[in-house]
């Protein structure tokens, strides 16, 4: 994947400001991949311009910008190019993505005590783009809005407070302005202690063997 050189961010930033991200990530589908599909809402401060958005998947399947589809075979060393931009734009591109074994991006590990998958998200410092399509630079921050399905024995836990909405699927709370690398989720047949202390929310998490 292409290197962000200090000249092409601060060009991107002048040009983008994101607003939101809604993420949708597919934890059921087996050890090696997984689903995303990520909607970019953003500003372009000069219309007509174009731009790129970082993705880095295992197969792009769909790309639709501002009602138009773009062929997804245009994605090139991590870059999809973003052209004739709005001044108010929305990006959703759906992919599938690989999971990692080296502790970077979303990794998942089995527990060699019982067998059991789990998986956590590193995003720093490059590899947001393995898991959703973003502007991978820290001043390019926004609010995300993520769900998560995953087996049906499994906790999902990130950023915002989850929620178990039907079995398998879970709503996290809309975050404040992150930048990409400090996005996470965990998942798996987690064991739990659970406080609560002048109402914040305590926890502790291990794997089920422990």
């Amino acid at each position: 994947m292409r290197s962000l050189t200090l000249a092409e961010a601060r060009d991107r930033s002048e040009l983008i400001t994101v607003g939101s991200y809604a993420v949708q990530l597919d934890l059921d589908q087996g050890a090696e991949v997984f689903g995303s599909v990520a909607t970019v809402r953003f500003t372009c401060g000069s219309p007509g311009a174009d731009s790129w958005v970082d993705v880095k998947a295992r197969e792009v399947r769909s790309i639709r910008l501002n009602g138009r589809e773009l062929d997804p075979a245009t994605v090139d060393d991590g870059r999809l190019p973003l052209p004739d931009l709005a001044a108010d734009n929305e990006l959703t591109v759906e992919a599938t993505m690989a999971y990692s074994h080296d502790g970077q991006g979303l990794h998942r590990a089995t527990d060699p005590a019982d067998g059991r998958d789990y998986v956590y998200g590193h995003l720093f410092l490059d590899a947001a783009p393995s898991v959703f399509v973003c502007f991978d630079q820290p001043d390019l921050k926004a609010p995300y809005d993520i769900t998560v399905k995953a087996p049906e024995e499994w906790t999902v836990i990130g950023n915002g407070a989850a929620t178990r909405t039907a079995p398998g699927r879970w709503t996290l709370a809309t975050t404040k302005p992150l930048a990409t690398y400090f996005v996470t989720i965990c998942a798996g047949l987690y064991s739990s202690v659970c406080d609560e202390h002048d109402f914040f929310l305590l926890a502790v998490l291990a794997r089920h063997s422990l």
